[in-house]
């Protein structure tokens, strides 16, 4: 059995600014990937606002993951959410490869509501965010919080 773990990553929310065109995604990759190891069996969502998509498809690339699309405020957490919602049941319980963990990459409150269901699920919440976008609400319903080096 190889447990598989959902990402979710806001790079918006995670380089503290909504225009990505002057911003390397490249380290980011890297720490995430030293913070918390992803393989290529895990399943891997990167959302944010199209006038970043060079960047945000580079991260999904690098990280072998999609990219979904969200425009407005809050438009990058919708967009996730609703790529969580949106995987399949057999997707969790497999029996060779469950997904045991939800990695949350942001700050932002906004994801409070996944958190919550995928401990309700049984699976455990990791966080990985900037210490001072780090959301209170997000913190608690997290199992485990992780801070970036370089916020």
């Amino acid at each position: 059995m190889k447990p598989r773990q959902i990402v979710l990553l806001d790079p918006e929310n995670l380089a503290g600014k909504g225009k990505l065109s002057d911003w390397s995604p490249l380290p980011l990759v890297r720490e995430l990937s030293e913070l918390n190891p992803i393989g290529a069996e895990d399943i891997v969502i990167v959302g944010g606002d199209r006038r970043n998509a060079f960047q945000l498809d580079d991260i999904a690339k690098r990280l072998g993951g999609k990219t979904v699309w969200g425009t407005g405020p809050d438009g990058a957490e919708i967009a996730l959410e609703k790529a969580f919602h949106a995987i399949p049941p057999t997707a969790w319980d497999n029996e060779d490869s469950p997904i045991t963990r939800v990695v949350i990459c942001s700050g932002d409150h906004y994801f409070v509501r996944v958190a919550n269901i995928a401990r309700s699920l049984g699976r455990s919440v990791l966080t990985i965010s900037r210490w001072k976008g780090l959301s209170h609400e997000l913190a608690v319903s997290s199992d485990l919080s992780l801070a970036l080096s370089n916020p």
